[in-house]
Formats: structure tokens, C-alpha cells, sequence
């Protein structure tokens, strides 16, 4: 019992130490106490998905009617609107130029649309050991030729670190038939 009560007490100490930010000793947060050995913090994708809308208001991303999937009455299918939201933290040992693209690809790896390439410039902030960089992309009138799975490649700097899925297919009829 004293062990765990002493432990408790450095562990609130070791977390107060991390957390004086704006000093020279701000660091990331332990891992060891929870049994976990310390990890290197490094760009981490908080957010990716596919949604109606997405707006940034002073680094705030509100995020409305996520989904994976379409369904379609007919092929081909005009999705007339929907919006791709990422949320990047970057760490400090990640500051200077980086280019983040987003690729749209079929089950094949064909592409669904262009590649679109968003450079990103980090710069964390002195009182700081990250900084999070929200990116917002409207699609308008995305067609779908074929059901089938589609993914969203997040790449950063030529590295795949998510992708998103999205599963397109036809609406089945009262009677249980495939409509189109």
C-alpha cells in the first residue's frame, strides 16, 4: 500500500515536471507509468475521415455526418457533396516544410480523381512539444462508375500513415433486387 501511495505521488510529480511548459524542461508526457515504455512522439493523424462538412473556427474542427459508405439508386452515381477532415499533430522534432497529399483510389489502386498535394510549414510554438494542423477538402460531384470499396490514402512527405475506406453500392428494391 505504501509503494502504491509513494509511486502515486512521484507520478504526480514526474507529470507536473512534463507539464511545466514554456520552461526548457517541457517534455512529453511518461508512458512508464502505465507499464508502457516511452515512445518517441511523432506526427500522429488525430482525425481522417469522410463526412458532409467539416469547418475550422480558431483550430476547432466540427465535423457533421460522417459515414463509409454510398448507397446508389443507380450506376453511375453522382455524390454531390461530401468533405475529407484531417487533423495532424505534429511533433517539434517535425518542424520545417512537409507536403501532405490525399489520394481517392478504387479497390485496383486506379485513381478516382487527381491527387491533391497540401503543403504544410510547422512551426511549434516555444510553450509547446506539438501543433496540430487541421486540413478541410470539399469534393464536389464525385462519380462512381462502378460499386465496389474506395479508400483515401493520407500520405505525408511520400509515406501512406492512413487512409480512409468507403464502401459504394446499389440500393436493393423493395422486392430485395438490386435497383439501376
Amino acid at each position: 500500500m505504501r509503494k502504491t501511495v509513494a509511486r502515486r505521488r512521484e507520478n504526480v510529480r514526474d507529470a507536473a515536471r512534463c507539464f511545466r511548459l514554456g520552461s526548457a524542461t517541457a517534455r512529453a508526457p511518461s508512458w512508464q507509468a502505465a507499464g508502457v515504455a516511452d515512445a518517441e512522439l511523432f506526427m500522429n493523424v488525430q482525425i481522417a475521415v469522410l463526412c458532409d462538412a467539416a469547418t475550422d473556427y480558431a483550430g476547432k474542427m466540427n465535423l457533421l455526418g460522417t459515414f463509409d459508405t454510398i448507397v446508389a439508386r443507380q450506376l453511375p452515381a453522382v455524390h454531390p457533396q461530401c468533405t475529407v477532415a484531417l487533423r495532424i499533430a505534429f511533433d517539434r522534432t517535425e518542424e520545417g516544410k512537409h507536403k501532405v497529399t490525399m489520394n481517392f483510389v478504387d479497390a485496383d489502386g486506379r485513381s478516382v480523381m487527381p491527387s491533391i498535394d497540401m503543403p504544410v510549414e510547422v512551426e511549434v510554438p516555444a510553450e509547446s512539444i506539438f501543433l496540430s494542423r487541421n486540413f478541410i477538402i470539399n469534393i464536389q460531384q464525385m462519380k462512381f462508375d462502378r460499386p465496389g470499396h474506395f479508400a483515401i490514402g493520407v500520405v505525408v512527405d511520400g509515406r501512406l500513415e492512413t487512409s480512409i475506406p468507403l464502401h459504394v453500392r446499389l440500393a436493393e428494391d423493395a422486392s430485395g433486387g438490386r435497383t439501376g
